[in-house]
């Protein structure tokens, strides 16, 4: 193990100026985001982006269940949904319920592991290419494509522009030039839709770069011990996603059973020919089978743990040729181009131009099997919906972009190469039209991200978060709430207490049936007196009515003042106890 620090230590060494490079730029961009995407002002909470807005009140909820609460009830029901079962990937909100233990806040718990997370996903991103391609230009290069992700919606931006001159507009981008509505396409830059609010995604994706890092080092690897040793470090690193975040898994199984399976039939084809590489080919087996072993029994054991059981939708997944486009092909293509534009046909080619350039060269230096994962997952994530929202699929159109990234930054570096011939210069004037292609739309949206002060949003004010944190206080922990739905009731963040139907776009994607029990809630608050049989059918302690529900819900709220007893209150909210 010391040898192999000691490689690690070479290798940091080897690429510190391109680490530098990478940190001083994507590194301290992404620090600043994340110091700032969140924070308290006057007791009120608010977020700088709303992406993060939307998606961190789920996460704030976790991580103050699992910070106030003990851990024998940190899975016995749903916080959005009363009785079902958390299959969530919960380990990034954990890790930061247990910062919060040890004495951080909550802003602190869950920016500073994001910064953490960023800079291992920019260092593993650069080792990993670089592990594929040998050229450190195209391994950078493939980050700063992956990163200002996003298709020619910067086409739109330049009429906007022409139209109405002005320089606000360059400084901040009026309107988000890659969602797409008619696709489902909700964001279309990476950092913005993913890394940034998405705090499963970050984590989930950088402990899979990570894996596949892990695991082309050591296929390379000629010292079998240490081939082993990365192979079950990478197994172990592949089998804990599925409660870290499961379409990085499924991208992670996908891409690593694909370069396999390549190599496997590679060495057949071999073997045949040379019995001598029976041997390595048997080598070969013993190694991969320390990957997958503890991948599979890891991640297993996971599974029939944390999700199996969860589901209670027949239809979470289904197939759908094309995802959201038309069902034909020329609605397909269309499609893709207006949400990725060259990046498709630019990376079959990259693809192309590398396996006739590996044929050429007598010793092998480049894993092009790896590439062809990204390309199954790109055709399987066409045909497979995973969850019931189709934009979840984007998770998984994350990862093959980082895939088609490297491949566009091969052909961009090798047609910027110097020479100087009219030939050769016009070769450089194309790789300008690719970059501007793939990046500048891209760049709109983090310049948009950084606009902290275009962006703010308050999600949850003082009174709410003191009213709910009362409440939990002078309540049980598995005590249930019948409550409004929106997406960041503060019972829920705040008062770390199940309800009994939360914000239906998620409880839907969480898989879990709501149409009777959207009904029966109806039917409690507009008919208390008929209701008493559901209140015990969802075992409710506490029906809350406040202006959240009075806006969602026909209230007989008569009933409520005198059947029940208020239990809490303030201002504008009302807590009966019903049970």
């Amino acid at each position: 193990m010391s040898k192999f620090l000691q490689q690690i230590k070479s290798q940091i060494y080897q690429h510190k100026k391109s680490l530098l490079l990478i940190f001083i730029t994507a590194g301290l961009y992404f620090t600043r985001i994340f110091s700032k995407i969140i924070y308290f002002k006057a007791g009120n909470l608010y977020a700088t982006h709303p992406n993060v807005w939307s998606d961190w009140a789920l996460h704030i909820t976790l991580i103050n269940t699992f910070a106030n609460k003990p851990i024998s009830e940190w899975f016995l029901y749903h916080p959005y949904f009363s009785g079902g079962k958390l299959t969530y990937p919960f380990l990034t909100n954990a890790i930061s319920g247990l910062l919060i233990k040890l004495g951080l806040s909550i802003t602190q718990a869950m920016t500073w592991p994001s910064i953490l997370y960023i800079l291992l996903l920019l260092t593993g991103m650069y080792f990993l290419n670089f592990q594929i391609i040998k050229s450190s230009k195209k391994s950078i290069l493939g980050i700063f494509i992956f990163l200002t992700s996003a298709g020619p919606g910067f086409i739109n931006f330049i009429k906007n522009f022409y139209s109405k001159p002005n320089f606000e507009l360059l400084t901040f981008p009026p309107v988000d030039y890659t969602r797409i509505v008619e696709y489902q396409w909700l964001a279309g830059n990476i950092p913005t839709a993913m890394l940034v609010p998405q705090r499963a995604f970050l984590l989930g994706m950088t402990i899979g770069i990570w894996s596949l890092l892990l695991l082309t080092i050591s296929i390379k690897q000629k010292s079998s011990k240490n081939s082993k040793k990365l192979m079950i470090i990478s197994g172990l690193l592949a089998g804990i996603l599925p409660i870290a975040h499961i379409h990085s898994f499924i991208a992670v199984v996908i891409i690593s059973g694909v370069i396999c399976i390549s190599i496997f039939y590679k060495f057949i084809e071999i073997s045949r020919q040379n019995k001598f590489e029976i041997f390595a080919f048997k080598k070969f087996i013993k190694n991969i089978l320390c990957f997958i072993i503890p991948a599979t029994i890891l991640s297993t054991a996971l599974f029939f743990n944390f999700i199996h059981g969860g589901i209670q939708k027949t239809d979470f997944m289904k197939i759908s040729f094309g995802w959201t486009a038309e069902k034909n092909l020329l609605s397909w293509i269309k499609m893709w181009w207006e949400i990725w534009g060259v990046m498709i046909p630019l990376a079959i080619y990259s693809l192309r131009s590398l396996i006739i350039k590996n044929k050429k060269t007598k010793k092998r230096k480049l894993l092009i099997e790896y590439f062809y994962g990204f390309f199954v997952l790109f055709a399987i994530a066409n045909i497979v919906i995973f969850q019931p929202t189709p934009w979840d699929n984007s998770k998984l159109f994350a990862w093959v972009y980082f895939g088609f990234s490297l491949l566009t930054a091969h052909t961009v570096v090798e047609l910027w190469k110097s020479f100087n011939t009219p030939k050769d210069i016009a070769r450089k004037i194309l790789a300008i039209f690719l970059m501007i292609f793939l990046s500048i739309t891209g760049i709109l949206e983090l310049i948009r991200l950084q606009r902290f002060d275009k962006n703010t949003f308050m999600l949850s004010d003082f009174e709410e978060i003191e009213f709910a944190q009362q409440v939990m206080k002078n309540t049980k922990t598995n005590d249930v709430f019948l409550t409004a739905s929106d997406h960041n009731y503060p019972l829920q963040m705040w008062g770390s207490r199940s309800i009994v139907l939360g914000y239906k776009g998620w409880v839907t994607n969480f898989g879990f049936e709501i149409d009777e029990r959207s009904r029966d809630v109806i039917e409690i608050y507009k008919f208390p007196e008929k209701s008493l049989a559901l209140i015990k059918k969802y075992n409710i302690e506490y029906v809350v009515i406040g202006d959240r529900e009075k806006n969602e819900f026909i209230i007989n709220q008569k009933y409520f003042d005198e059947n029940f007893p208020v239990a809490f209150q303030n201002k504008d909210t009302l807590i009966y106890k019903v049970n």
